[in-house]
């Protein structure tokens, strides 16, 4: 099954991906390092969608994402050069 294939949410094919991490729904994350313009925070949930977070955010702040942790309520937070927190999908 290709996850990638014309799905704009998707991280691109040549997208660095810095750190993955799962939240307590199942939900898979992942934080991107300085790529194709792709770049973001994206995540894959447990029903097979992908959402795009934080595009220009990323951008913004900076192109990496340095770390990502998750909490009990599902909440992930994500260090870019400051800290940003998504609510749970």
């Amino acid at each position: 099954k290709d996850l990638y294939a014309g799905n704009p949410s998707a991280p691109g094919g040549t997208t660095k991906i810095s750190r993955i991490v799962e939240d307590s729904r199942g939900n898979l994350w992942f934080g991107t390092d300085i790529a194709d313009g792709n770049d973001g925070i994206f995540c894959f949930t447990a029903s097979d969608a992908w959402i795009k977070y934080a595009d220009g955010v990323v951008n913004d702040i900076g192109r990496r994402v340095h770390d990502m942790v998750s909490t009990a309520d599902g909440s992930v937070w994500s260090a870019i050069q400051a800290i940003a927190s998504f609510p749970p999908s």
